[in-house]
């Protein structure tokens, strides 16, 4: 796999007194996986091998929140999980950008493209409690204002609370509080929708920007929605479900309709069908993910990340356990 070359030897980045010095060691993989080690994290290549360690940070949602700052890149980090962010044990915030550098940031603003940024803003309520409100921005002008309630940024596409938002062309959506928008295919949005009762059903749909609606493809009843992911090439859709409690599921669709296929292989789904993560897609259109066994399979995939053809299902193993918990993928 092509590396991109980084002469950067461990360099502190700065850290205050008590912290642990910041900073990168090795060349960085085309793509790769983040895997914790200690108070380090580990850069594994698709290919399976260590490519790079990146020292004194850990992931996001493992720093305690202190300040208003910090509330607020938690969740810069929970909304735009495509952008790598972490957290330094020197209280410091850091990107691995695209251009496989560790970047410290020094507001909580991400530039998601051209001139558009992303702006978290967090106010103290209670002791330990923040509210956090994010804005989209250009050059100044509000694109999506605080009040949208922004939930997930996946491209293009920002998702609010009852709204959804095409960064790019401005079109917009109404989003229904049962159904969850997963990308922008062709002008369209595609959402997953359902259930809306117990036992209900779930559909793909596809929603023109005059809000024509198109089911694209059926899921298995009473699995509640909580991810999705388009391959580069817009020909795939994956999404992860849960049946409201326990883990989760993951689905693979034609973003132009047909069957929605367990990423794990099951001719046959049911609830002890092996659970998985999505982390995201390989340039060639594979899709990486976090296998679970399932404990009453005792013929399917191993505890491990796996490389999923979305065509065939064909898998290719490229990391054993689940220390991995991301995906770096510069763009």
């Amino acid at each position: 796999m092509k590396r991109i070359a980084l002469i950067l030897a461990l360099v502190a980045l700065g850290s205050p007194a008590g912290g642990a010095a910041t900073g990168l060691s090795g060349a960085l993989p085309a793509q790769g996986l983040l895997a914790p080690d200690a108070q380090d994290m580990l850069v594994i290549g698709l290919d399976g091998r260590q490519h790079a360690r990146i020292t004194g940070v850990r992931a996001p949602w493992r720093v305690a929140v202190r300040t208003a700052r910090d509330a607020a890149f938690q969740e810069l980090a929970q909304v735009v999980p495509q952008r790598t962010l972490l957290a330094g044990t020197n209280g410091q915030w850091y990107e691995l950008t695209a251009a496989a550098r560790l970047q410290q940031l020094a507001v909580p603003r991400l530039r998601l493209f051209g001139d558009v940024d992303l702006v978290a803003h967090a106010k103290k309520r209670n002791a330990g409690i923040y509210d956090v409100k994010l804005s989209v921005e250009r050059a100044g002008r509000v694109l999506v204002a605080p009040n949208a309630d922004l939930r997930r940024i996946s491209g293009d596409l920002a998702v609010g609370e009852s709204t959804a938002a095409d960064l790019k062309t401005g079109a917009r959506w109404t989003v229904s509080s049962v159904c969850f928008p997963a990308g922008i295919v062709r002008g369209n949005l595609l959402e997953f929708c359902g259930p809306s009762e117990p036992k209900g059903i779930v559909n793909l749909v596809s929603v023109s920007a005059s809000g024509a609606r198109r089911t694209l493809s059926p899921l298995p009843n009473s699995l509640y929605p909580g991810g999705a992911s388009l391959s580069p090439d817009g020909r795939y859709v994956t999404g992860m479900f849960t049946p409201g409690c326990g883990g989760g599921f993951a689905f693979v669709i034609p973003t132009r309709g047909g069957d929605a296929r367990s990423l794990t292989g099951e001719k046959t789904w049911s609830l002890q069908a092996p659970q998985a993560i999505v982390l995201g897609w390989t340039r060639d259109d594979r899709v990486v993910a976090i296998v679970q066994p399932s404990s009453k399979l005792g013929d399917g995939p191993g505890r491990g990340v796996y490389l999923i053809d979305p065509r065939t299902l064909a898998r290719t193993l490229v990391y054993p356990g689940q220390k991995a918990w991301a995906m770096w993928s510069p763009a």
